[in-house]
């Protein structure tokens, strides 16, 4: 018996250890200094909550002497930024498990700050694997600033629509080159939240691509099990695809029965909310291209994302830019949410039977479209 009892405690202290290692293991600690006294310092979510523990998705610590820590448990390395209340912003940085460094410079606000990890150290062999890329997003970066100095009044729509079209060949070519990446490198976490941040931006069809390519343990993370269902809800809304039904409200917060696409040849589906200044400034054109293609066949579905506490917004901001058009509400964005549309606007230009044959389409682009079709 008392051999028994030995035993029985030996196992006991044993498994106490083993689970007091096992948390120990998840426990991060990063210690930061920055060049400010005071204040507070946020770890900002850079994906949908739902890819983080409910334990880590609003941490603050406060300044003091120009120094920070946070200490919390994390599954696995998890990307944030760095934000203060004096208005400095960091570039993601990804945090690993155990003790890390920071050094943050509120005079480099949306740059990458010194930090000790071995995740981090991927960005540095990224940027030297993709440097042709990079090049080239630095011309066309010259480009654009060449073209807003130039245009100090607003660029012309014609020319907005060819630095689209460059644009989104500069994604599609860096969409690639993380498939690459992920080929050799699959079990990257900071190439899982590198593809996390990219769906912020919209789902792409590479993106089902690079999933599968990962290892085990980062398909089996918690994020990784996040983003796969990201994806799964994102590939509803793929070209060819049908439109799905959504539960709105209309302006007035009252039920409505949803968007009706069969009595349009065409209708584009705009997602936007009132605060959004990308969304407002889109306005005046779709203006002018319902006057002019409505007869015709043409018809918008606004869908406005906004919380309940801005619900008295929306039909002030309507009513300013001369919005003639149906105008929907998805309360709180949770309809948006749920099909992983994060970025504003959004859109998809539907055809008779509710098909997705564009997506984001500009609208100097919407224009020549419905010129040649209508």
């Amino acid at each position: 018996m008392k051999a028994l009892l030995i035993l029985f405690t030996v196992f006991t202290l044993h498994f106490k250890l083993a689970v007091c290692q096992e948390n120990a293991s998840k426990t991060f600690t990063l210690e930061g200094t920055i060049n400010v006294d005071t204040g507070k310092v946020k770890l900002i979510m850079i994906g949908d909550s739902s890819l983080y523990p409910k334990s880590v998705r609003h941490l603050v610590a406060p300044i003091i002497n120009g120094k920070f820590t946070f200490k919390n448990e994390i599954p696995h390395s998890m990307a944030y930024r760095l934000e203060t209340t004096n208005g400095y912003y960091s570039d993601v940085i990804v945090i690993e498990q155990g003790t890390r460094k920071v050094n943050c410079n509120v005079d480099s606000s949306r740059k990458i700050p010194d930090i000790n990890n071995n995740v981090m150290q991927e960005y540095a062999r990224y940027r030297e694997m993709t440097k042709e890329f990079r090049n080239k997003e630095s011309l066309f970066d010259k480009e654009q600033k060449e073209l807003r100095e130039k245009y100090p009044d607003g660029i012309p729509e014609t020319l907005k629509g060819e630095m689209k079209v460059k644009i989104q060949s500069l994604y599609n070519e860096g969409d690639r080159n993380l498939l690459a990446y992920v080929q050799q490198n699959p079990g990257s976490y900071w190439a899982l939240w590198r593809l996390i941040h990219l769906t912020n931006f919209g789902y792409e069809k590479v993106f089902d691509e690079i999933m599968p390519l990962f290892a085990d343990a980062i398909k089996d993370s918690y994020s990784g099990r996040g983003l796969a269902k990201i994806l799964k809800n994102s590939e509803i809304l793929a070209v060819g695809n049908k439109f799905p039904h959504i539960e709105l409200l209309n302006i007035n917060g009252s039920q409505s029965p949803g968007i009706q696409f069969t009595k349009n040849k065409y209708t584009l589906v705009d997602f936007w909310y009132t605060n959004c200044g990308p969304c407002l400034a889109a306005f005046p054109s779709l203006v002018k291209i319902y006057d002019t293609y409505h007869a015709k066949g043409f018809e918008i579905a606004g869908i406005a994302t906004d919380a309940l506490k801005y619900g008295k917004d929306l039909p002030i901001v309507i009513k300013k830019h001369n919005l003639k058009w149906l105008q929907y509400w998805d309360l709180n964005g949770k309809q948006s949410a749920d099909l992983s549309i994060n970025a504003f606007p959004t859109n998809f230009l539907l055809d008779a039977n509710g098909v997705i044959i564009q997506k984001n389409i500009s609208s100097p682009e919407l224009a020549t479209f419905l010129e040649k079709n209508l």
